[in-house]
């Protein structure tokens, strides 16, 4: 069985991603997979804003919504 020890390439994190990008709902079967595994800081950033996209339900990965969620004032900052 694979690891999360066994993410040690830019390679391995790139499948990932690319993994990720085509089926974003697999985030949630990985549980033991965690920003913090990611070697590569963009690989690590890209995995982060892939779980906040799909925890807000949205499907389609693009740099569109990727930049719109870190862009787009949160319900928090519209509290203020």
């Amino acid at each position: 069985m694979t690891s999360v020890d066994d993410i040690n390439s830019l390679e391995s994190e790139a499948g990932i991603i690319a993994s990720l990008i085509h089926k974003p709902d697999f985030i949630f079967y990985s549980e033991y997979l965690l920003p913090n595994h990611f070697t590569n800081k963009e690989n690590r950033c890209v995995y982060t804003a892939i779980g906040d996209l799909v925890e807000r339900g949205i499907t389609t990965i693009d740099p569109y919504n990727i930049c719109l969620l870190y862009t787009s004032p949160s319900p928090r900052d519209m509290r203020r």
